[in-house]
């Protein structure tokens, strides 16, 4: 499901261009539609954010700092957005190369 089969789709449109697992167990899950989706333990997605790019190499999560990183390798940056509290899901910085 999380992969996609271009034949039949998947949850996440055609699948999943990147995923990272946090020490909760969540699974933050970016789609080919520029959406992170936020995966729970209890099998529940839920709209994370929405990307202003449509292809990602990688996603990961800093769990001390309650950050997810992703990729956009056409704008060599990395964007960073908030896990936790009223802040979760935005957007909190840019790293440009």
């Amino acid at each position: 499901t999380l992969l996609g089969n271009p034949l039949n789709g998947s949850a996440f449109g055609f699948g999943a261009l990147a995923m990272a697992p946090d020490n909760l167990g969540n699974i933050y899950v970016v789609d080919a539609s520029s959406n992170v989706w936020l995966v729970q333990p209890n099998s529940t997605a839920t709209l994370f954010a929405t990307l202003p790019f449509v292809t990602t190499f990688g996603a990961v999560v800093d769990n001390l700092k309650k950050r997810l990183y992703v990729t956009d390798p056409s704008g060599n940056q990395i964007l960073v957005f908030s896990t936790s509290g009223s802040t979760k899901g935005m957007l909190i910085h840019t790293i440009h190369n």
